[in-house]
């Protein structure tokens, strides 16, 4: 009888944390999913159900969705801030996103197969770098659904303000975002 109570709270524990990964995987899914959805149509490089293919991780496939689903949704992020005009670098998430692509593709070193000597022979870091990308990936991951959530954020306020002309949705929007030099908020914000 206590084995099979451990083994059916064994299996039990699994289930919920096989239930809790997923969860959270679909959760930050959804999240780079409705920073997608918050780009206005003319801005977007990308459609937004591409990143729903990240929940897939098949071996090259997931590497190049990672490319074609993250870079193009910071480029959309760079379009339409460049169009509202707040010019400051770095507030688009391309250098996260970048470099999640490109941890995650180096993480993929560590699938080298071993009867390779040539490659061992030739890059004996390899596998060692490709552990050390794999650990830093989950991070990148984390930082980057952590910025596009305040992209998302910054992007909805400065759609309200499109769409309702109110200068404190404005200043809000604005200022949030930090541009570069005050003359973008002065021309964006509109004195009666």
């Amino acid at each position: 009888m206590g084995n099979n109570f451990i083994g059916d709270f064994g299996l039990t524990l699994l289930t919920v944390v096989n239930v809790a990964i997923i969860a959270f995987e679909v959760s930050c899914t959804w999240v780079l999913w409705s920073a997608a959805m918050a780009v206005p149509q003319p801005y977007r490089m990308r459609w937004p159900w591409v990143i729903w293919l990240l929940l897939f991780p098949i071996p090259f496939f997931y590497q190049a969705i990672c490319f074609a689903a993250l870079i193009p949704l910071s480029l959309s992020y760079r379009r339409f801030l460049k169009a509202h005009g707040v010019t400051k670098s770095g507030q688009d998430g391309f250098g996260l996103a970048l470099s999640f692509c490109i941890l995650q593709l180096m993480s993929f070193l560590t699938q080298v197969p071993t009867p390779t000597p040539w490659l061992h022979a030739a890059w004996p870091w390899a596998e060692d770098f490709g552990q050390w990308a794999g650990l830093y990936v989950f991070t990148a991951f984390l930082v980057l659904v952590s910025a596009m959530w305040k992209l998302r954020k910054h992007a909805m306020d400065i759609g309200e303000f499109v769409q309702s002309g109110r200068a404190d949705v404005a200043l809000h929007a604005l200022t949030n975002l930090k541009p570069d030099c005050e003359e973008s908020i002065s021309s964006a914000i509109l004195i009666p």
